[in-house]
Parts: structure tokens; C-alpha cells; sequence
């Protein structure tokens, strides 16, 4: 969090910090938050979006789900 705070455009930072907070911390609002803030930062990486898809679709979120895995797809 120290690193966002000083590098907002530190894509790599962001991704780390999701990877944490969802699987060690289980907090995955701000899993969500973060990859969703990697994907504005890496439009055209498609790993945020399939991470987003993962979040969702464990969560039961099925439409928002696909419409992350689709992202990724294209």
C-alpha cells in the first residue's frame, strides 16, 4: 500500500497488493478494487480480467463474471 501511495501508476503494485488481499486476506472488495485499477493502468493485459472474472464468478456474480472473462478473451 506504501508503494501505491507513493507510485499511483505502479500497475505491479496493484496486482500484488490484489493478489494478497484475495487469496491471504480474503477481502475481495478491495481484490476487486485493485485489479480493476490494473486494468485501467494495462488495458490491453489481459490478467486483471480473467482475475476480476474469478473474483466474480466465486462470488455468484455471474454476468460480471463473463463480461470480465470476455474482456480477457479479446
Amino acid at each position: 500500500s506504501r508503494v501505491v501511495a507513493l507510485v499511483p501508476n505502479a500497475a505491479i503494485a496493484y496486482g500484488n497488493r490484489a493478489i494478497i488481499n484475495w487469496l491471504h486476506l480474503k477481502e475481495f472488495d478491495a481484490a476487486l478494487k485493485d485489479w480493476e485499477q490494473v486494468a485501467r493502468l494495462e488495458p490491453k493485459n489481459p490478467d486483471p480480467h480473467r482475475f476480476i472474472g474469478a473474483v466474480r464468478l466465486g462470488r455468484g456474480e455471474y454476468a460480471g463474471a463473463l463480461d470480465a472473462l470476455q474482456k480477457a478473451l479479446d
